[in-house]
């Protein structure tokens, strides 16, 4: 069977991951998309170094991404070690900013979506830039991805 997602993480929720009630701790939905579009750029040859800059192929670029917003509804309660998937989507493409809508699913159901926004940067200035040539080609190869105007861009 073919997922929607463009990628699929898995993940049991550990116990450093919830409060004294055993839930999860609600940031930790956030942080879990932001894995799983790490881990989907990592499978079109885009990474992060130990100093936050981006390596495409094994090669550093001279731009970087940030995080410019986020957001997140969580539909049910997740607790101490549920096993979750993670499905990812590239949501758009702006001049300046990308975004990723993410799903957290516990067997099936929805329990919680999200969605991040990065921010292409220049590392020496840090000030926005155009999303470069190649993280568009990486993003798009064997995706269907949203184009078009959004505000902040």
């Amino acid at each position: 069977m073919k997922s929607r997602y463009l990628h699929l993480s898995r993940r049991r929720v550990r116990f450093a991951e919830t409060d004294c009630t055993t839930r999860v701790f609600f940031p930790r939905y956030v942080e879990w998309i932001d894995d799983a579009v790490q881990d989907f750029m990592r499978e079109r040859g885009l990474e992060f170094d130990e100093r936050g800059n981006v390596v495409y192929r094994g090669l550093k670029v001279e731009w970087t991404l940030v995080t410019g917003e986020y957001h997140c509804r969580m539909l049910k309660p997740l607790r101490l070690n549920d096993q979750l998937e993670l499905g990812i989507e590239v949501g758009r493409l702006g001049r300046r900013s990308l975004n990723f809508r993410g799903e957290v699913l516990r067997g099936g159901e929805l329990v919680a979506t999200g969605s991040i926004t990065y921010v292409c940067v220049d590392p020496r200035s840090m000030r926005s830039r155009e999303l470069p040539r190649e993280l568009i080609e990486a993003l798009n190869t064997g995706s269907h991805v949203g184009k078009g105007p959004s505000s902040g861009d």
